[in-house]
């Protein structure tokens, strides 16, 4: 890969306008020619300057330029020469790549003698089969890629006059043992040294500032390191999957620790983590499994996701009085903490924040706390009680669910929510006063609590009935309840037939929602004239709803009018005065409707509805008849044919053979 000399097709003067400058910056060349010589004025050579110049052959670069941005020749497919370039002090990733030029020094190991190569003070690429690696002090920078995947080199030398290392510069460098980076190096570029597995020993020199992402991930033979107080940023993923690494010191001020920083580093025993940290990432900490302490500064405002997820370890826990932030499942799974104390600048616990922390055996939530959010606390086995703050206004779905030993909580006055199986089988739970404040209940929220049930496996507490936790699949309200609470049947799939009594005046929203087997429901009082907004969302299988207080007028959907009028039709003689006279009205209306739903579900008092008041009309009557038959309800064609017997002399018994 020689020098090309003089070439006749070599670019001239004119063909200065092939080129897009912008204060000396080389923004994008236009032409076609296959030698091109780059302008002496230019210090930089842009982004993509050059991408996809097929037709260039050989480039010449002065040495006014600095700078050779990202992919500035990425794609030049018959680039084979580069001359010049002596002033170059920085090259972004993967410049030269899917060129000749590239492919040469990247997968020749014979032709060429040195160990390097270098445009201008840039270490390029070094020899596939090199073993160690003398860098020349001078160099400024190591180029991405340069040693990627140089598996038998055992040791690198790195110069003091290198300031940055590029993406990806040592990955794969299986046989590298140690490194020294000295300070002059500012900024350590993405995945840098990934997967070096045999690297032990870490020698990061004052003055490093910038860790970019990914930097020793899955070096798996690193035991310790050491952060210089230069150190500004350190970036996502940077000791991802270092199982081996045990110790990590801080040195200065860091304000970030990025996301995934240490995930999967089992063996990591402490962090020293620095004052003036603001920010802990997603997953930071992730399955540092013998992790038992994380000494969180008063400056921390903000902890990302899953930060602490599974470090079941975990013991000491104290929450900074700077946090301003915390979001889901950031304790998930830390089943070592004792004792936890809610801070009253935290207004609402996040879902699932300390889900699966079985240790926890003493719960204060301070005064201010207004929500626990979804599965929040759920199976922290060894809690036992609980008292809620008075400034608490919401329990999320499955809050405090399979508690085991949880047997006392003290819901304060002013609750307004309970979610779906907040307290789903917390099986000691035998002291829980539920306050008039609160006004939903999600389906389950008490679901195998049974030491808060009677003899009859029901949940009632002041006249109000919460929940019903047997197993039969037909439920009846005891006479002498006076409030069916919002959500006490919802969300169960077992039941098939509910009755309320009389003496049941008020029906919370959402108390049958989603009850997908519930075939029958009975509401006896005539006092209860509301049942929220769509109250059967959910019930698809619903058929009959007697509601003695609400005509079919009063509901929604179609299907709902029609289980409505079904119900007043079978159990007419339940309803009275005006809302009797719009049931009837709805059904004239709607006869034909509801005769068929009556066939199709074998109901045959709603049928006899409508034979006892004589309302069938001839054409009605056969459609109806042959439809029944062709259903085979047999009771409901036997009533059809008595009841046009009993109005003409024809005995149409004779006509069918039933």
């Amino acid at each position: 890969m020689g020098d090309a000399g003089d070439h006749d097709g070599r670019g001239t003067e004119d063909d200065m306008n092939d080129f897009v400058i912008e204060n000396s910056i080389l923004i994008k060349y236009t032409g076609s020619e296959p030698y091109v010589e780059i302008p002496d004025s230019i210090t930089v050579i842009g982004e993509g300057a050059f991408r996809d110049c097929r037709d260039l052959h050989e480039i010449t670069i002065p040495d006014s330029v600095r700078e050779i941005a990202s992919e500035a020749f990425h794609l030049c497919v018959n680039l084979s020469k580069v001359i010049g370039a002596a002033g170059v002090v920085k090259i972004g990733r993967d410049v030269f790549t899917r060129t000749p030029w590239y492919k040469y020094y990247s997968e020749n190991e014979t032709e060429w003698k040195e160990d390097f190569v270098f445009i201008g003070r840039v270490l390029v690429k070094a020899r596939r089969n090199i073993k160690e690696a003398i860098i020349p002090d001078g160099t400024t920078m190591i180029a991405a890629d340069a040693f990627h995947e140089r598996v038998m080199m055992r040791h690198v030398e790195i110069p003091d006059s290198v300031s940055y290392i590029g993406w990806r510069a040592f990955k794969g460098c299986s046989g590298l043992t140690a490194v020294r980076i000295p300070g002059t190096v500012k900024r350590l570029g993405w995945h840098c040294f990934e997967t070096c597995p045999r690297l032990t020993d870490i020698q990061i020199g004052e003055g490093v500032e910038i860790f970019e992402n990914g930097v020793f991930s899955s070096c798996r033979g690193i035991y310790s390191v050491t952060f210089p107080a230069s150190l500004k940023a350190l970036g996502g993923w940077t000791f991802f999957s270092c199982s081996a690494l045990r110790e990590v010191t801080f040195k200065g001020v860091l304000r970030e620790i990025g996301e995934r920083t240490f995930s999967g580093c089992f063996e990591l025993l402490s962090v020293h983590v620095p004052e003036g940290l603001e920010k802990i990432g997603v997953e930071a900490f992730y399955e540092c499994t013998n992790l038992k302490e994380v000494p969180l500064p008063d400056s921390v405002k903000v902890i990302e996701r899953q930060a602490f997820t599974n470090d079941r370890y975990f013991e000491k826990l104290i929450l900074p009085k700077s946090l301003e932030q915390m979001d889901e499942a950031v304790f998930h799974g830390c089943q070592g903490i004792k004792e936890l104390a809610i801070p009253p600048f935290l207004k609402k616990v996040p879902a699932n924040s300390f889900f699966g922390c079985r240790g926890i055996r003493k719960l204060m939530i301070s005064e201010g706390v207004e929500e626990i959010g979804d599965g929040a606390f759920s199976r922290c086995s060894e809690l036992t009680e609980v008292v809620l703050p008075k400034s608490m206004k919401r329990i999320g779905d499955s809050a405090f669910g399979s508690c085991r030993n949880l047997s006392r909580i003290i819901l304060p006055d002013g609750l307004e929510e309970i979610g779906s199986e907040c307290f789903s089988r917390c099986g000691m739970l035998a002291e829980a006063e539920i306050p008039a404040s609160v006004k939903r209940i999600g389906g389950g929220a008490f679901a195998h609590c049974h030491e808060l049930a009677d003899d009859r496996e029901f949940i009632i507490q002041d006249g109000t009935f919460y929940a019903y936790l047997g197993e039969s699949t037909e439920v009846t309200v005891p006479e002498g309840v006076q409030k069916i609470a919002s959500g006490a049947f919802a969300e169960n799939r077992k039941y098939r037939r509910i009755f309320i009594p009389e003496s049941v005046t008020e029906i919370g929203d959402g108390a049958f929602r989603s009850c997908e087997s519930l075939f029958e429901l009975r509401i006896l009082s005539g006092k209860i004239n509301n049942l929220g907004e769509d109250p059967f969302a959910g019930c698809d299988r619903l058929v009959t709803a007697t509601v003695c207080g609400l005509s079919p007028y009063d509901f929604a959907e179609e299907t709902q009018r029609t289980a409505a009028a079904l119900g007043y039709c079978e159990k007419s003689r339940l309803f009275n005065g005006a809302v009797s006279g719009k049931c009837r009205k709805y059904a004239e209306d709607h006869l034909e409707t509801i005769l068929m739903k009556a066939v199709d579900e074998k109901l045959t008092d709603a049928v006899k509805f409508f034979t006892e008041r004589d309302m069938l009309e001839d054409s009605v009557f056969y459609e109806v008849l042959e439809y029944a038959q062709k259903k085979k309800a047999m009771e409901i064609v036997a009533v059809l044919l008595d009841h046009r017997n009993s109005r003409t002399d024809m005995d149409e018994f004779s006509r069918y053979d039933i």
